[in-house]
């Protein structure tokens, strides 16, 4: 893989990234949506509040049915919440790389991502409430016992669904957020998440029609 080649198939994942929540908040008008402020919400109200908290995270880039890289970190999180915005501030505290496969034909698909922060929720940032509060996402809800699961559907809401380089074809298929929390009356307070589980699903179809399947999952477990 040329390097220019690589640094443009790494640049078409930097938009997602760097807006995990995506652009044009008004285009989405899906019937079951969650206003992306109500993710902010904590469970005693009280404000301004800080919440400070240690995580694990585990990053895995699939080639084609392949675990080809992995990234383990550990970090701490400290997010501050006014009535106006809310910071976030990430400090990885230790991180551990790997190659899982040894073919280097499979590894050479696509550049590894692994090291870039996948969560949208945790992002590092100042973020106003009120653009949070125009910002709305396409989600499903699903409660098991004292668990709730919503599943934040991002996809949509990206600026581009596929870029042409160099004669191939890089195309998002899904991209999701999975968001565990301890509520057993599906209310989604911040303090209350136990577990995030971010992916993206992307083909690759080269100049003489061969595709690649590439997923990225990164899970993310509070502590």
């Amino acid at each position: 893989m040329s390097n220019l080649r690589k640094i443009i198939l790494v640049c078409f994942l930097v938009c997602f990234f760097t807006h995990a929540f995506g652009f044009n908040p008004q285009e989405n008008n899906a019937t079951d949506s969650i206003i992306v402020a109500q993710l902010y919400n904590i469970s005693n109200h009280k404000q301004p509040c800080e919440l400070t908290f240690q995580t694990d995270e585990e990053m895995v880039q699939t080639h084609d049915g392949t675990e080809v890289y992995c990234e383990k970190r550990k970090a701490v999180y400290t997010i501050n919440l006014t009535d106006s915005k809310v910071v976030i501030k990430r400090k990885v505290l230790q991180s551990e790389k790997s190659v899982l496969a040894n073919d280097k034909t499979i590894r050479s698909v696509y550049p590894d991502v692994t090291s870039a922060l996948l969560c949208g929720l945790l992002k590092p940032d100042k973020k106003k409430l009120k653009d949070l509060e125009a910002n709305k996402l396409a989600f499903s809800a699903t409660q098991s016992g004292e668990d709730c699961e919503v599943t934040l559907y991002k996809a949509s809401r990206l600026p581009k669904q596929e870029k042409t380089c160099f004669g191939e074809i890089v195309r998002f298929d899904n991209a999701t957020e999975k968001l565990t929390y301890q509520s057993s009356d599906r209310k989604f307070f911040l303090d209350c998440v136990k577990k995030i589980v971010s992916e993206i699903n992307l083909t690759e179809i080269t100049k003489n029609g061969t595709q690649h399947k590439i997923d990225i999952v990164e899970s993310i477990t509070i502590l």
